[in-house]
């Protein structure tokens, strides 16, 4: 009942509302780092919460993310050869008709395909023109909904990726719990998330 209540503030920017019962239901439910996600979320659009304030929330949900999901790679599983393609994965939620696709795809479509190939994994549902066309960009796709933060992190690394990035953050499906399982050895957050993820 938080949550519902908190999406449905939210929905309306009643921000510092939204993250009240966001807090709420993470009380209720401690290890529900999602709650915690939505909160934090929320508390970006808040102006009661300092700048301080909000990259220390920041930092200590990623610590004790980290700390709750133990990495599960201890060696790389990609081609060791310098001269190889790098790959590169973009996990993200908005892979259809959305601002974090429409900025992604001019992106995607440039990469210089001599030095790096590209993976994309689409964890949101709702496939549309704009998701045809993400697809038809990248050099491999994966259909991604269904997996658990778990299997995501397994797939990622099966496929041997050098640089994933997070395009959601902690807004969207959040997937972090698959980047604090560190399946790739360079990994960093850009564009949908206009603030540090805390990992």
């Amino acid at each position: 009942a938080w949550y519902v209540l908190g999406k449905l503030l939210r929905a309306e920017a009643r921000n510092e509302e939204a993250a009240a019962a966001f807090a709420a239901a993470h009380r209720i439910d401690p290890g529900n780092f999602g709650m915690e996600s939505l909160q934090l979320h929320a508390l970006n659009l808040s102006d009661r919460v300092s700048a301080a304030d909000l990259f220390e929330r920041h930092r200590a949900f990623g610590e004790r993310l980290e700390a709750a999901v133990a990495p599960r790679f201890k060696d790389y599983a990609g081609d060791q050869r310098l001269e190889r393609r790098l790959r590169i994965g973009y996990v993200s939620s908005d892979f259809n008709w959305h601002p974090v696709a429409i900025f992604t795809l001019p992106l995607l479509e440039r990469h210089d395909r001599a030095v790096c190939e590209v993976v994309g994994y689409y964890t949101g549902s709702g496939a549309d023109e704009t998701t045809a066309r993400l697809r038809a960009a990248a050099d491999a796709w994966r259909d991604a909904a269904d997996l658990s933060d778990e299997e995501l992190a397994d797939l990622i690394h099966r496929d041997a990726i050098d640089v994933l990035v997070d395009l959601s953050g902690h807004s969207g499906v959040c997937r972090l719990g698959v980047f604090a399982r560190q399946p790739a050895p360079v990994q960093l957050s850009w564009l949908g998330y206009l603030h540090t993820t805390g990992l």
